[in-house]
């Protein structure tokens, strides 16, 4: 390819992000821009999400002012929603509350909210994390599957199982969200981590290695191994060499 435009660029930048390697991200980026073309909105997503992955906070701050003094890029939530996403993900909560509260209440939409209450559950505000779901709720967004994801996440890592659990509740019960597997597993590492018994997991014929694994884990720890035992043929999937190991371990130690 001898001339490149911004769509092959920015697919470049797309693609660098995907395989995981951020900093030639960010370079190609800047190899860009040494060459005229000027991004457009997608590309300074992509340059943003490059920062977040690579934790290049100085970067990403300057990328952030660019976009301010740009000003068009601003009037796309997507490019607003990958600035606090950015900032969330490189661990300064203060930054991106900052770009959240900036955002007037009907700009926001629901990739908003999960983007504060992931920077949340990645740094480890549970609380903080809880009371943004409720405001969520109370500003008539209606939470997705994501949304159960980050906040069971925030929850679980805080020592709020409870109110967890009541957000899964309430995202099930008053938003009519579909159960998926993941949701499943993060449930269960909430059970585990109050010590609840495998019963209340209720229907577990969709359970993934991964929640077999975090249920096991939780019945090392607080026992009960032999209910799990007596469950292990509602499990989904076939028995894996670790899990009947795991089960092993757990039956030594009664």
């Amino acid at each position: 390819m001898v001339t490149r435009d911004c769509i092959s660029w920015t697919s470049i930048v797309a693609a660098l992000n995907q395989s995981g390697d951020s900093k030639r991200a960010l370079a190609a980026f800047r190899s860009m821009e040494l060459h005229g073309i000027k991004p457009s909105s997608v590309t300074m997503i992509e340059a943003l999400d490059a920062c977040a992955i690579a934790g290049a906070i100085a970067e990403g701050r300057e990328l952030h002012a660019r976009t301010v003094a740009a000003g068009s890029f601003l009037r796309e939530l997507s490019v607003r929603n990958a600035v606090l996403s950015m900032y969330g993900r490189c661990g300064n909560l203060v930054e991106a509350r900052l770009v959240f509260e900036e955002m007037e209440i009907p700009g926001r939409d629901v990739v908003t909210w999960n983007a504060m209450v992931a920077a949340y559950a990645r740094n480890g505000a549970g609380w903080e994390a809880f009371e943004l779901f409720q405001r969520m709720k109370l500003e008539g967004i209606d939470p997705d599957g994501i949304t159960v994801v980050c906040i069971v996440s925030a929850c679980s890592h805080s020592g709020l199982a409870r109110h967890g659990l009541s957000c899964v509740a309430s995202i099930y019960g008053d938003f009519g969200v579909e159960a998926r597997a993941e949701h499943l597993n993060c449930v269960l590492d909430l059970l585990g981590r109050i010590g609840s018994s495998v019963e209340e997991a209720g229907d577990l014929s969709s359970v993934d290695e991964v929640g077999v694994r975090t249920l096991l884990g939780a019945c090392r720890v607080h026992g009960g191994g032999r209910g799990l035992i007596g469950s292990s043929g509602n499990f989904g999937g076939a028995c894996s060499t670790e899990r009947y190991v795991m089960i092993s371990n757990i039956c030594a130690q009664k």
